[in-house]
């Protein structure tokens, strides 16, 4: 039986980058959360309404991020030409 073709594998990520890239959901999905409820108690806000700020917090980053993901890699239906070509395309692809 021949050798597996490594050449066609994945290559793994350094743990540096993977690490690099968890920071800022770290610090936004962990730290920050912490600290807003920290900062709101300590001025006198209570329990309740501080924890429903934090999530406030969290919910509004994943609105944010979503909302950009869509903006960026998703197609617009606001262009018609586009719409349509998909149209077309999708009509051919049906026929064959």
């Amino acid at each position: 039986m021949p050798e597996s073709d490594h050449s066609q594998e994945l290559e793994q990520p350094a743990a540096r980058s993977v690490i690099r890239s968890l920071v800022p959901i770290l610090v936004i999905n962990g730290v920050l959360p912490i600290i807003l409820y920290q900062v709101l108690t300590g001025h006198g806000v209570a329990e309740v309404p501080a924890l429903v700020a934090g999530s406030v917090l969290l919910v509004a980053s994943r609105l944010l991020f979503y909302g950009l993901f869509a903006a960026t890699f998703m197609p617009t239906m606001t262009d018609g030409r586009r719409a349509q070509r998909t149209a077309v395309a999708l009509q051919n692809a049906g026929r064959s």
